[in-house]
């Protein structure tokens, strides 16, 4: 049972600004769950990966094909978007090569996680209530695409949210909120296919633990349809209506983490 409320966390949390990481960690320690295997967190951070794949297929689908016409002498829009998300990707790879080198110990602490909350929740709250929003996804730049990345590097402190960290840069630089989201999701990517990458042989050696295999790849499917459509509303929500609501719920969420655990 454990593993079936944990699947449902990741696909709900996972693509709202509030950090997946924390909830989850906060939930386990609230409800004293035994931690998820490694082999477990790695499978499911790919299935949340491919939600996001599936869900901005077209993208995708643009970048590859785009990819090929460059053999030809062609650069198109799709091309330069692709390589806008490299850009973006650099500052977290480069950080996290650090942290993995001289943090490894470093563990999630409950009173970190309440604080950043709070903190980015007000900050989310107040860039997304007095920035503008008058520039489109296709009209990021080599030197935001960059800047955003920076803001996605911070997601490596427990609490932040890398979602939430992104949408505050972008709407700092004047995006839309649904373009804002757009180009965050498209950053996830890289991310997700190097962490994968980094773990992968975590998987190879997977004795499950959890369960049957038939209960775990059920779970599994239960993430990516519960995410999918948390994607979806998200997505649809950020056309119409601020990002008010996220931002109140992190700040209580801190609250009454620091409340709790402190």
């Amino acid at each position: 049972m454990e593993l079936f409320w944990l699947s449902i966390l990741q696909g709900i949390t996972e693509f709202i600004p509030v950090s997946s990481s924390a909830h989850a960690f906060i939930f386990a320690k609230f409800f004293h769950f035994q931690p998820m295997t490694r082999a477990m967190e790695v499978s499911l951070n790919t299935i949340t990966l491919s939600v996001i794949v599936l869900y901005f297929r077209k993208d995708m689908w643009e970048m590859i094909r785009a990819t090929f016409l460059v053999l030809k002498g062609r650069m198109t829009e799709p091309f330069h978007r692709g390589m806008k998300i490299c850009v973006a990707t650099i500052p977290v790879v480069i950080a996290g090569y650090f942290m993995h080198e001289y943090f490894d110990h470093y563990v999630q602490m409950a009173t970190l996680i309440g604080i950043m909350s709070i903190v980015f929740g007000t900050l989310l709250m107040v860039v997304d209530r007095f920035c503008t929003a008058n520039r489109k996804f296709r009209q990021i730049s080599y030197w935001h695409a960059f800047v955003m990345g920076c803001f996605q590097m911070l997601a490596l402190v427990p609490g932040v949210s890398r979602s939430g960290s992104t949408l505050i840069g972008a709407r700092l630089l004047g995006y839309a909120r649904r373009d804002a989201a757009h180009f965050s999701f498209l950053m996830a990517i890289p991310v997700g296919v190097g962490a994968f990458v980094l773990t992968a042989k975590d998987l190879i050696f997977f004795k499950c633990s959890e369960g049957p295999m038939a209960f775990v790849m059920l779970m599994l499917l239960l993430t990516f349809s519960i995410g999918y459509a948390t994607l979806t509303f998200f997505m649809k929500w950020l056309a119409h209506q601020p990002l008010f609501i996220w931002a109140l719920y992190r700040i209580i969420f801190g609250l009454f983490v620091l409340y709790y655990f402190y």
